[in-house]
């Protein structure tokens, strides 16, 4: 893949009191937390085969180093989320790559436990014939959205609905409205509430190569199966 090319990657905070609200107002917020850097740690390792360079967008300074050090992960590739809603975020995240040089940017999420180097690579290599790239949810929000940087519109995350099921419907308006052709990936899910989570850790396809995510919720499962 040639160099013109950055992947980014949205992380909350482990220290944050707000991570997957939702979650945790089924299993806790001190598991909530533990499932979310679980995810987070099997997320870096697989996609660690792309061979593009990955930036790190926290929405908060608290944590970096309790959370990356460990991973083995350069401090100098971590950069804070700016903007006060996600579509800000998302949109300064784009417009500050493009400025360093980047001229196919994408950005992913990091609650979705199927994404790895091959769905990277791919949606990069559909980026070379797409104006633009994006990976629906299960939920009807996004995992993963990419732009050329002559094709890039801030009008593709303005007045989305945001934590909503419209936001793909939304923002493949907005591809239309600006004549951007797209492809669109895989559906995959997320983990927002514990039956999305439910729906992953009982995935026999994926539970493999999440070992942490596995480890995080041994509990939970053998908690169902006692109920069962």
């Amino acid at each position: 893949m040639d160099g013109s090319a950055c992947l980014c990657l949205f992380i909350k905070s482990p220290e944050s009191r707000r991570i997957k609200t939702r979650l945790a107002a089924d299993v806790g917020t001190d598991k909530a937390r533990a499932i979310y850097t679980a995810m987070v740690l099997d997320l870096l390792t697989n996609i660690r085969e792309c061979a593009i360079p990955l930036h790190y967008y926290l929405n908060s300074p608290e944590g970096i180093s309790s959370f990356f050090e460990p991973a083995g992960i350069d401090q100098s590739a971590i950069y804070l989320q700016r903007g006060k809603t996600i579509g800000e975020r998302m949109s300064n995240c784009f417009r500050e790559e493009f400025a360093r040089g980047y001229e196919k940017v994408v950005l992913i999420g990091s609650d979705i436990p199927a994404i790895d180097a091959s769905l990277i690579q791919t949606s990069f290599q559909h980026l070379e014939h797409h104006e633009t790239v994006i990976g629906p949810a299960a939920d009807g929000g996004y995992y993963l959205i990419g732009f050329h940087k002559d094709t890039f519109h801030p009008g593709c995350f303005s007045d989305i609905p945001w934590s909503t099921s419209r936001v793909y419907r939304e923002t493949i308006d907005r591809f239309k409205k600006q004549n951007l052709s797209w492809y669109a990936g895989p559906v995959l899910q997320d983990i927002d509430d514990l039956g999305g989570l439910q729906n992953v850790v009982y995935n026999a396809s994926l539970v493999y190569r999440l070992p942490h995510l596995m480890a995080a919720t041994s509990d939970l499962k053998s908690d169902a199966s006692g109920q069962s």
